[in-house]
């Protein structure tokens, strides 16, 4: 995907269209799938949260589809992924596996990183990096995942077993740190570019 430079300041029109709305719709339930958690009403939960996925998937569809692509959907619709990740992640923790207490960590580390490094770049190389193959297959990894893992709750009432539920977090944990290696390889580049253009 083509870097939009930051110096081309937003308009209203590139702020208020359907895809950020959608986006800042993910982020507004959050707080209601926590709750829903804490209540143990896992089948509204996941209601709210298959409404979230299938949100993320029409949002980037429509700003591709009829042009509303713009600098804040680049920030707002990962923060809605990042956000909606970690939520589950702390979810799922509290309430059935431990274990995933360690892929929160190792997400925290990989958001922290990605955070400081993209603001080098912002300010470096005047680009806001658009969203990577690489980044949504981890989402999807992690969506199914924990779909995996709230489905069995659904449908049963017990938590998955530990061997399979832990199989999956480690799955999580590898795609976290690749995802994290070829984002970091991807804003690496970037800088070294602007720097030879400054040179």
């Amino acid at each position: 995907m083509e870097e939009t430079p930051v110096s081309k300041r937003l308009k209203k029109e590139q702020i208020f269209t359907i895809p950020n709305a959608m986006s800042a719709m993910r982020i507004v339930l959050l707080p209601f799938i926590v709750w829903l958690f804490v209540e143990q009403k896992y089948v509204a939960a996941i209601v709210l949260i298959g409404v979230s996925c299938l949100t993320d998937i029409l949002d980037g569809k429509i700003a591709r589809r009829f042009n509303m692509v713009s600098d804040v959907g680049k920030v707002l619709d990962p923060l809605a992924d990042k956000l909606t990740q970690g939520v589950l992640c702390i979810c799922l923790a509290i309430f059935h596996y431990p274990l995933m207490w360690g892929l929160v960590g190792l997400f925290v580390v990989k958001e922290t990183i990605i955070v400081i490094v993209g603001w080098v770049l912002v300010q470096k190389a005047d680009v806001v990096p658009g969203a990577k193959w690489y980044g949504k297959l981890n989402t999807v990894i992690l969506f199914f995942s924990f779909g995996v893992i709230l489905l069995y709750l659904l449908i049963t009432g017990e938590p998955l077993d530990t061997t399979i539920a832990n199989a999956l977090i480690g799955l999580c944990a590898v795609s976290i740190t690749v995802s994290m290696i070829l984002y970091l390889t991807e804003f690496f580049r970037l800088i070294k570019q602007s720097n030879k253009k400054e040179a």
